[in-house]
């Protein structure tokens, strides 16, 4: 087994803040879910205009309407349905409170977990390897670490020295290529 050379070992104990997680979460929304409503919504828009041209034409015809009405509808649906999501997750964010949390940063993988002082709770790893669907976007106050599209872990960087988020930063880029985002 290759010997592991670590980035950063193991950041101190953090707790990501609600505010922090919420500006991950609209961000992770932003990136991957928000997109394919973005496109609905468009095509939404376009038929209503559509419908209504067709409504001025011909008044008469009540499945023009009817058709306006549905495509209103689900466009308020594709709007709100994201809030109501988002809320949802930041009620349940809430409710579990401060979990402190620990990190390691390899050239191998990222090990995220949760962090206990006794030592008989503790709980196993997540072990994040540095695979074709890793994405990890770096914004201003966090690395948001994007396994696939389903799962996503939030790195504060007021855990990391600047030394380690320059360092982190050269080796993602390098490591990930594309799949790697920075405005830094």
């Amino acid at each position: 087994m290759a010997q592991k050379t670590f980035l950063v070992p193991q950041t101190p104990p953090y707790v990501v803040p609600v505010e922090l997680y919420d500006e991950a979460y609209r961000l992770y929304q932003r990136r991957f879910l928000m997109w394919k409503n973005w496109i609905l919504e468009a095509v939404l828009v376009l038929l209503s205009v559509d419908f209504i041209v067709t409504a001025f034409k011909d008044p008469s015809n009540m499945l023009v309407y009817f058709l306006l009405i549905l495509c209103v509808v689900l466009l308020g649906l594709l709007i709100f349905h994201p809030l109501r999501i988002r809320r949802r997750v930041m009620d349940a964010v809430k409710e579990l409170g401060e979990i402190p949390y620990v990190a390691a940063l390899s050239e191998q993988e990222i090990v995220i977990q949760t962090w206990t002082e006794d030592p008989s709770e503790e709980i196993p790893p997540t072990v994040l390897e540095y695979d074709k669907n890793m994405r990890i976007i770096e914004a201003e106050q966090f690395f948001l670490i994007c396994e696939g599209k389903e799962r996503f872990y939030v790195l504060p960087k007021k855990t990391l020295y600047d030394e380690q988020i320059f360092a982190m930063r050269r080796f993602l880029r390098q490591k990930l290529g594309k799949r790697f985002q920075s405005n830094f």
